[in-house]
């Protein structure tokens, strides 16, 4: 949706390095080397929306020119359960997208121990004290509804609780949890907001089971299913993340869908990058997670609709409100990462309870 706008971000850094004859130095190159000089091969593994993708992509191809860059697109569950199968004999460098702090100890054999010098730059919560995952950018869980179908069904959108509306029932998109690390982290969203902070509490999970039936046996199979299904008019209301649904309102239809930040509260995921173990082309693995987090990469999400992990950069959108104003509540990623398949059992049991 924003490939003219992504376009000329990369083509602004390109002048401004030419310009300025700043040099953001891979960990592995030679201090004062000149960054176009790097080439080779970059296979990447990605998950990530269109813009993020582009904005990144395309700013990096600006910055080193040689690298061929080749990228396989698939939702992060389909992507990591890919890696599981290729361990002895990995086709792809780095997984962009769609991993979570939680990923580094669920999936901590599919990724390779690297932490970039630009990591120290990042918010402490964010760094990458796991060695293995590279925080990028920060997304709220948010409720995106439709304006006309809402004002046709008669009803109000403010928070969770709301989606229990009987006027809402087979209305409402969900992603797969098992399909999607952003759809999981909608389910650990719940419980623990739900749940007053417990997600093995009686009243998240009852909470659970009441919007499962109001699914009435809708779940969609990626996320990106969930946005633009609501955006289609197929959905009232659907489950997704800051950044795709602020992104309708940044392209201008903000008299057509809504972004809601649920009034019970929300969470705040960081999403990531990781070297894959024993990748093949690990020099510019390597290079792609430095540049993500430099100052350079970091500005880049400050000016789309993804929150930078590096707080110094602030959000120039003005569709993103300042995160003080958000009631967040805190999740345990180590345990939402050790517990992932009996969360997902236990939810599992409860679809096939009322579908």
């Amino acid at each position: 949706m924003k490939k003219l706008l992504t376009l000329l971000l990369a083509a602004a850094l390109l002048l401004a390095i030419a310009g300025c004859g700043s040099k953001q130095t891979p960990s592995d190159q030679p201090a004062g080397e000149e960054t176009a000089e790097l080439s080779g091969k970059l296979v990447l593994y990605s998950p990530a929306n269109e813009e993020e993708y582009n904005m990144v992509v395309d700013a990096f191809k600006a910055k080193y020119p040689n690298v061929e860059i080749e990228t396989v697109q698939g939702g992060s569950g389909e992507l990591k359960t890919r890696l599981e199968g290729e361990q002895e004999n990995p086709q792809a460098d780095v997984m962009f997208g769609g991993l979570t702090q939680a990923d580094a100890y669920a999936y901590k054999d599919l990724w390779a121990d690297y932490v970039s010098p630009n990591d120290a730059g990042l918010a402490e919560a964010y760094r990458n004290d796991t060695g293995k995952v590279t925080m990028k950018s920060i997304n709220i869980q948010v409720l995106f509804y439709n304006n006309e179908l809402a004002e046709q069904a008669g009803v109000e959108i403010t928070g969770l609780q709301d989606l229990l509306n009987p006027a809402l029932k087979g209305k409402i998109v969900m992603a797969d949890p098992s399909a999607s690390a952003t759809a999981y982290r909608w389910l650990t969203c719940i419980l623990y907001v739900m749940g007053n902070g417990d997600p093995e509490s009686e009243e998240a999970w009852s909470y659970l089971e009441a919007l499962i039936q109001n699914l009435d046996g809708k779940l969609a199979s990626s996320m990106s299913n969930t946005h633009k299904g609501v955006y289609e008019g197929e959905y009232v209301v659907g489950l997704t993340s800051e950044s795709n649904g602020v992104s309708y309102l940044e392209d201008g239809f903000g008299d057509k869908v809504t972004v809601v930040y649920p009034a019970e509260g929300t969470t705040a995921a960081s999403y990531g990058v990781a070297l894959i173990n024993k990748c093949p082309n690990e020099e510019t693995g390597k290079a792609f997670i430095d540049f993500i987090i430099s100052d350079e990469g970091q500005q880049i999400y400050a000016e789309s609709s993804l929150r930078p992990a590096n707080f110094n950069f602030k959000n120039t959108s003005e569709f993103l409100p300042d995160v003080t104003t958000i009631k967040l509540v805190t999740e345990d990623y180590q345990y939402i990462a050790e517990h992932r398949q009996e969360i997902l059992d236990r939810f599992n049991d409860l679809w096939a309870k009322y579908n």
